[in-house]
């Protein structure tokens, strides 16, 4: 089973997608968010090309666990792209994925291209992604 995992922002949407049995994360290429139905489109168009059967799509929750503005943007982008697409869509918990993202890529390049990274969205999307997967093989 293939997942592709979302994390929805104002500017970019980050991607990554699971192989097919389930154990890694690798991200895609972040695409613009122009609006709302093109960014649906887009990621049904990209479901389908990737052959995914789930959909994970992070929920920018607030430090204290409810939602804030971007939790309302997410809702409403989650409500269309059910709209669009049949396939399963879960929702999950992103909060310091940005965070862990950025301490991993800190941790593993170099000082160079540490100031060129200005893109988290899709390394947040794995960081995500790998964190269900490695919760998921444990059960």
């Amino acid at each position: 089973m293939r997942i592709l995992a979302v994390d929805l922002g104002d500017k970019r949407v980050g991607l990554a997608v699971s192989d097919v049995s389930g154990i890694v994360a690798t991200p895609k290429p972040a695409f613009h968010f122009k609006n709302l139905s093109y960014s649906v489109d887009y990621l049904s168009n990209i479901s389908q090309e990737l052959e995914v059967d789930h959909i994970l799509v992070g929920m920018p929750l607030l430090l204290s666990g409810s939602h804030g503005e971007q939790a309302n943007k997410v809702k409403e982008f989650i409500k269309e792209l059910r709209k669009k697409i049949s396939i399963k869509i879960e929702i999950l918990d992103e909060r310091f994925s940005t965070v862990e993202a950025r301490r991993r890529i800190f941790e593993n390049t170099s000082k160079k291209s540490q100031t060129r990274m200005k893109n988290l969205d899709s390394p947040a999307a794995a960081v995500m992604l790998q964190s269900y997967l490695d919760f998921s093989n444990k059960i």
